[in-house]
């Protein structure tokens, strides 16, 4: 039997399980366009969006609600829902602005920890809008914290007031990464101000690097207290971010 060429094989039916998976994720999408919102209360879901996924997929079946838990779980393993309490989803096929709604900090938390929450991207003076983007500044300073055990990487210092979530990366420099937890350390802030001022870096494989010529005393003495860069156990810092921090310091020939 030939096989069918390319013109052909495009014009083949979808099968039973990807129309249902298509239809689903269409019908999602509808939802949160049509509530303003990326979190979906899954019963509300149901009674407006399963007729209208049963026309789709052309459905005979007598279980359409177990069908439809079925390919949202599946979509979950594909990364583009979310679980959340009392029965609500997340959707997170596409990066989630954190100015643009009000979302419960489970969700917020989901959000950075899957890289999909965006902070300072959109361009506002809305005292609402200001007020979720510090609650998402919050929320990342407390997993950069949790991250790291609430101790500097380099050092002992363990007093929060003390602590600050630094950006590898600085937060004007490349806004697209300020949510991203592999490119925030939890850091002290005296080993902040020295990180940020370029007088040491990481090397990709996160061995401290420092600046040894023309420093004062005291900056000498806090960049000689350093001990060896402690890797989280989640999201430690990409080399592409360590490396691109290394090169602006002009340390890369001590790497």
């Amino acid at each position: 039997m030939r096989r069918p060429r390319r013109h052909e094989a495009e014009k083949q039916p979808l099968n039973s399980a990807q129309r249902w998976r298509d239809a689903v994720l269409a019908s999602l999408h509808s939802y949160c366009r049509r509530e303003q919102t990326r979190v979906v209360d899954r019963q509300a879901f149901i009674s407006a969006e399963l007729g209208a996924i049963v026309a789709a997929t052309h459905s005979r079946g007598a279980t359409p609600h177990q069908t439809l838990s079925k390919e949202v779980q599946k979509l979950r393993d594909e990364g583009l829902v979310e679980f959340l309490a009392a029965g609500r989803y997340l959707l997170l096929d596409a990066p989630i602005n954190v100015e643009d709604e009000e979302l419960p900090v489970e969700a917020i938390d989901l959000a950075i920890r899957r890289n999909r929450l965006k902070l300072g991207i959109v361009d506002t003076a809305s005292t609402s809008a200001l007020a979720r983007r510090r609650q998402g500044q919050e929320r990342l300073r407390t997993l950069t914290l949790q991250n790291y055990s609430a101790v500097c990487a380099v050092c002992d210092v363990d007093d929060l007031k003390l602590l600050i979530a630094s950006h590898v990366v600085g937060w004007a420099a490349s806004p697209e990464h300020r949510g991203d937890l592999a490119n925030v350390i939890c850091l002290c802030r005296f080993h902040d101000a020295l990180f940020e001022a370029g007088y040491w870096s990481l090397t990709a494989d996160l061995r401290v690097v420092k600046r040894c010529e023309g420093l004062r005393r005291m900056v000498r003495a806090v960049l000689d207290g350093m001990s060896e860069f402690r890797v989280p156990s989640n999201h430690p810092p990409l080399p592409e971010y360590v490396d691109r921090h290394r090169r602006n310091a002009g340390l890369d020939r001590l790497s």
